[in-house]
């Protein structure tokens, strides 16, 4: 049941009391919590109080979170749902053990609130589960079902036939859909008291076999039929009317969740796929997102949320063929996710007073099963001229994914305000250096891969305007060198040592010593002995044994944080520390 959210940063947050008034950015992270029981280890896995809180505390102080967002589908299915027996690691099991123990949800609002976090309740709109025919992942019976669609399988969405339904997704043209869903949202807050909700269109659900196969259910066709004196399951009829008004009842059930939740001085968030329509694995339902934000239904719009095939391998890729106008998953008729938030969300909700951005970050990526570093305050490390180097003694464990060894770069951030410079490893082993100018990537990829499980010196440069990049290995220079940027953009962006910052992306391997200076270094030869601080260094750390922090020996102060680091090994020269960056155990 695992859900994989795209990590990003925030477009432009707006107060939701005067229309237009600013307010500071809200930094969200998303918790699947069912994902985290199942698949992580150590803290990440949340499977008692005090990981819950040193999770939320981490995140806090090192990605400067401000609001959680808590799914409660492990809630749903115990308070609400059948369950049958799963090959999905060992859900249920874990799952009635932990609840046995402490209650995560209650444990997670308190921890949220003592930290000076917000919570939100994550729902989800069309998700109600299916009977085990289904098979959940084309290979194992579905794992749950709301008693409610058991009882009433008429509230399930129709074909034109009156033949089929599709498992899971309701119709909110039923008053008695919009009351029990209203119902399990409000249920929720009363028990646990979060501070708002996060409702969104993720879902487990089989994809409909045709883009417009369902919606014709009773009230659907009754109202049609009253405004156009067409009946939609005999006669030929407008299409896009009847898109049109299958999203009106959407509206309308988000007008009334509005209702209870301002009763309650509850805020609301919404997650949406980009664009007009709903999409895979729904249909072609229109999503009036623009009447949301004039009628101020939300305080918050999440856009470029998408379920589409990834559950059901044998259906991905068929999104054009099976009649969809736009596909998330499959790139087509949609806009860049940047020109949408610039030119059709920010414009509207910046005049409505309601925040909008483009995803979030999901715990999942920060999940701190792994060990890192990390630099705060790094504000001084800036390279105006372009001219700059990082030098380090690594040692790569096997084949990466793209392992970050050193990053302050981030493309989630909106306007691309984050992406500054990074080093990394390719899968085959090649380093690849990037830098961005302020307009535009600019990088440069070794000729030849690093050999895994040897100590090699790393020294990347950028000679600045009229100059190359460069690498040097162990002191020898790479064929590869490409022109250098005469700026790098200066990003609010902490530095990490071994993973991407908005997480994700680990280096697994040995780090030895960083330095990171404001020159052009072109080594000869590889050290034969530790460096030195110089006037052009601007941070010098070198990791001692069992040591949680670094101190910085260069002009920039910045402490580099290590996390869940066991103790050092001998590094590649006397008086080095080898420190384990990436796997661990729990």
């Amino acid at each position: 049941m695992r859900s994989v959210i795209r990590v990003v940063w925030f477009g432009i947050a707006v107060a939701a009391g005067a229309v237009g008034a600013a307010q500071p950015e809200e930094r969200i992270v998303l918790v699947s919590f069912g994902d985290h029981f199942v698949v992580f280890k150590g803290d990440a896995k949340l499977d008692t109080p005090e990981k819950i809180e040193r999770c939320m505390r981490e995140w806090r102080d090192l990605h400067e979170v401000t609001t959680v967002y808590w799914r409660t589908g492990t809630w749903f299915i115990r308070t609400r749902c059948t369950r049958v027996p799963t090959s999905i690691g060992k859900y249920w099991e874990t799952a009635d053990d932990i609840f046995a123990r402490f209650d995560p949800y209650q444990a997670a609002c308190e921890s949220a609130h003592k930290l000076g976090l917000r919570i939100y309740a994550y729902a989800t709109s069309f998700d109600e589960g299916s009977p085990p025919e289904i098979l959940y992942g084309d290979s194992t019976p579905f794992p749950w079902q709301s008693h409610f669609t058991i009882e009433h399988p008429e509230y399930l969405v129709e074909d034109r036939e009156g033949q089929k339904r599709q498992c899971g997704v309701m119709e909110y043209a039923y008053p008695e859909v919009r009351r029990y869903k209203l119902k399990e949202l409000t249920d929720f807050l009363d028990k646990y008291g979060y501070d708002g909700v996060y409702l969104c269109t993720r879902s487990h659900s089989q994809p409909a076999a045709q883009a417009d196969q369902f919606g014709f259910g009773e009230p659907v066709v009754e109202t049609f039929q009253a405004r156009h004196g067409v009946d939609i399951r005999k006669q030929d009829f407008d299409v896009a009317a009847w898109r049109a008004l299958r999203g009106e009842f959407l509206t309308l059930f988000l007008r009334e969740v509005r209702q209870e939740l301002n009763r309650r001085g509850k805020k609301l968030a919404v997650g949406l796929p980009q664009g007009d329509i709903v999409g895979p694995p729904y249909g072609n339902m229109k999503l009036d997102w623009q009447t949301w934000v004039k009628e101020r239904l939300l305080d918050r719009l999440v856009f470029g949320v998408y379920s589409g095939n990834w559950h059901y391998p044998s259906m991905r890729g068929k999104d054009r063929e099976r009649g969809y106008l736009a596909s998330g998953d499959e790139h087509f008729g949609l806009p860049p996710a940047d020109e949408a938030l610039d030119t059709l969300y920010q414009p509207l909700c910046k005049q409505y007073g309601v925040a909008v951005q483009y995803s979030m970050l999901n715990a999942a990526s920060l999940a701190n099963e792994r060990s890192y570093g990390v630099a705060k305050d790094v504000q001084g490390l800036a390279f105006p001229d372009g001219r700059f180097s990082v030098e380090a003694w690594i040692k790569a464990a096997g084949k990466q994914d793209y392992g970050r060894l050193l990053s302050q770069y981030d493309h989630t951030l909106p306007g691309n305000a984050g992406r500054g410079w990074e080093v990394y490893l390719e899968e085959t082993g090649e380093i690849l250096f990037r830098v961005n100018d302020g307009t535009q990537d600019v990088a440069l990829k070794s000729k030849q891969p690093l050999t895994a499980g040897k100590w090699t010196h790393v020294v990347c440069v950028s000679e600045g305007a009229g100059g190359k990049m460069r690498l040097y290995f162990n002191g020898q220079p790479d064929e590869a060198t490409t022109a250098a940027p005469a700026s790098v953009r200066q990003v609010p962006v902490n530095l990490f040592v071994g993973r991407y910052p908005s997480g994700g992306r680990p280096f697994e391997g040995w780090v030895a010593e960083i330095r990171v200076s404001s020159a052009v270094r072109k080594p000869t030869a590889a050290p034969v002995a530790p460096l030195t601080a110089d006037a052009d260094t601007l941070l010098l750390w070198q990791p001692q044994p069992d040591a949680k922090s670094v101190a910085s020996l260069g002009r920039v102060k910045a402490a580099l944080q290590l996390l869940n680091v066991k103790s050092g090994e001998a590094g590649p020269l006397e008086g080095l520390v080898g420190v384990r960056i990436g796997e661990q155990g729990e």
